[in-house]
């Protein structure tokens, strides 16, 4: 006689087998016979890796099961607290939590450690205390695209988290708040150490130590999680380094939009006031030194000039990247990380753009002053006498109407009109 199985049972066996079907292209090490406190340890692998980065971290993972969730939004399971602390946070690398739903035949998934520092320690500061805690994670499907690399990459960053917390416990092991047991700091414990390591830096600057108080204050900045010690480690960052290179004021401006979105997400107007003040600086330096600036690549021999710097990215945080629109010698636009031209050994400086400004110093449309010669040989490549920039630029940079070449006679004209193939002054069109 067969023995009748438990459906839960049942449910855990194909939950297991749907995520070693998932999770077929990585390296996956069963810990159920093992007495681990975690069902698999995951090592990935394959074409989500990049090879040329640091090896990327593995992860244990602590997988539940469910025939169907309710309708809402989110996916919800309970945990004894002694295991979230005794075994979660005790982890050398981050535990993810996947939760799968037969109905959906979907995985939902948080990183344990991240949701206790994140929520837990933000909206329920005295969980420790309770005997159980209920997750609540966003369902939003491990299948989605990009799904793969997004759980990469939130695995990486809970990495750099414990690395951190580890450290700072080790230093403060022993002490009342971190008894000999302590393994990853807590979140109050982590800004502690970043409200310390900022004082530092603050009665350093008073005596006039600036370089060791801009390496605390770096360090505070670096190390992972937003915080409010870190918008303090930007403001100091801003106030005490000197701009005297553009790759200086271009790191300074990345600072101010991290500065500023954490200001705003914090509420804090005071404080983004002053970033607002100690940006005019970099700001400045910018406008007189690196708007306007010629450079050499020095592998094509290629000469560009810079004309503006945007920022590009998602949002107004760290992500942002200073991008520098720039005029090639060829007459077209192109984009380039404008901390490539300041601080790169294939760009050679020519002149600095202290004698000018691309925007307003060029003529105004219709006075411009080009080689005729130039015109009908080079086209887009055709610099205007006056104010050094191409054709091809004043056409998509500025917008303004300059003269061309018409295809069939070669006269030189302002409004040439579309042919079949071609681009035809108005006599031509007419016959």
């Amino acid at each position: 006689m067969t023995k009748e199985r438990h459906p839960n049972h049942e449910l855990e066996q194909y939950s297991r087998g749907m995520f070693l079907a998932r999770f077929s292209n990585w390296v996956v090490n069963s810990l159920v016979e093992a007495d681990y406190a975690f069902d698999f340890e995951v090592r990935p692998t394959g074409k989500f890796v990049n090879h040329s980065e640091v090896r990327q971290s593995p992860f244990f993972v602590q997988l539940k099961a469910t025939e169907k969730f309710d309708g809402s939004e989110v996916a919800r399971w309970q945990f004894q607290t002694s295991y979230l602390i005794g075994d979660c946070l005790s982890a050398s690398i981050p535990v993810v939590l996947c939760i799968y739903e037969r109905s959906s035949d979907q995985f939902y998934w948080c990183i344990l450690q991240s949701y206790c520092w994140d929520v837990l320690d933000e909206q329920n500061p005295e969980w420790r205390s309770q005997t159980y805690v209920q997750i609540q994670i966003d369902r939003e499907p491990l299948e989605t695209p990009g799904g793969m690399q997004r759980l990469m990459q939130t695995v990486s960053q809970a990495q750099r988290r414990i690395t951190m917390r580890s450290s700072i416990a080790s230093q403060r092991r022993g002490t009342f708040a971190n008894p000999p047991g302590t393994q990853l700091a807590s979140t109050e414990e982590v800004r502690r150490h970043k409200r310390e390591l900022v004082e530092d830096a603050h009665r350093l600057a008073i005596a006039d130590h600036l370089y060791r108080a801009l390496s605390r204050v770096m360090y505070v900045y670096q190390l992972p999680e937003d915080d409010r010690p870190r918008l303090d480690a930007i403001c100091y960052l801003l106030a005490l380094r000197v701009t005297t290179a553009p790759d200086i004021a271009l790191a300074k401006l990345r600072l101010a939009n991290h500065g500023l979105a954490l200001a705003n997400s914090y509420d804090e107007p005071d404080v983004q006031e002053l970033i607002e003040d100690l940006i005019d600086s970099p700001r400045e330096y910018l406008k007189q030194e690196f708007i306007g600036a010629r450079y050499l690549h020095t592998k094509s021999g290629r000469e560009c000039l810079v004309l503006e710097v945007v920022f590009r990215g998602s949002g107004d945080g760290p992500d942002t990247i200073p991008v520098a629109t720039i005029q090639d010698s060829m007459g077209d636009l192109e984009m380039e990380r404008a901390g490539a031209l300041s601080a790169n050994d294939e760009y050679e400086l020519i002149e600095s753009g202290s004698s000018t400004n691309p925007r307003s110093d060029a003529c105004e449309e219709g006075e411009h002053d080009f080689s005729i010669t130039d015109l009908r040989e080079y086209s887009r490549a055709a610099k205007c006498s006056r104010c050094g920039l191409r054709h091809g630029v004043l056409s998509e940079w500025l917008e303004q109407s300059v003269p061309e070449v018409c295809n069939r006679c070669g006269s030189i004209e302002y409004d040439l009109q579309d042919g079949r193939h071609e681009r035809l002054c108005t006599d031509c069109v007419t016959e």
